[in-house]
């Protein structure tokens, strides 16, 4: 009896698509549903530019550098009378495999340079964060 019923319901539906027929999409179709979307609207991508420019991170090292130099070459204890004369005389015995291991760093700069890598960290992904929710509009 479900068999039936089943030939029965396919005979119909066979019989009312020859009927009606199929319906074929306009010539222009997909023409008018392209033109109803807005293919023009294109995202623009920014540049984005780099916070400190490439001089200043040149600067930055460069002032780096000095300081570490400073604290190898002036410890403490030395008088500066004689300051470029002796700068002089260590330049030309430069021998900075013997000098490591005398390097003392104090507690302050230790905490200094930790402090200022930790904010460095935080700033860069603060800024990719802020730049990321920027750019994604």
């Amino acid at each position: 009896m479900e068999e039936n019923k089943i030939k029965d319901f396919d005979a119909f539906l066979r019989k009312a698509v020859k009927e009606v027929g199929l319906e074929e999409p306009r010539t222009n179709f997909n023409q008018a549903i392209f033109s109803k979307l807005e293919l023009n609207k294109v995202s623009h991508i920014k540049n984005a530019k780099p916070l400190i420019p490439l001089v200043g991170w040149i600067l930055i090292w460069i002032s780096f550098i000095a300081l570490v130099a400073s604290v190898l070459f002036f410890g403490q204890g030395q008088k500066t009378d004689g300051m470029y004369i002796s700068l002089l005389n260590k330049l030309v015995n430069l021998n900075f495999i013997n000098k490591i291991p005398d390097f003392q760093v104090s507690e302050i700069y230790t905490y200094g340079v930790i402090g200022l890598l930790v904010f460095l960290y935080v700033q860069i992904f603060a800024l990719k964060k802020y730049l990321n929710n920027k750019l994604a509009l």
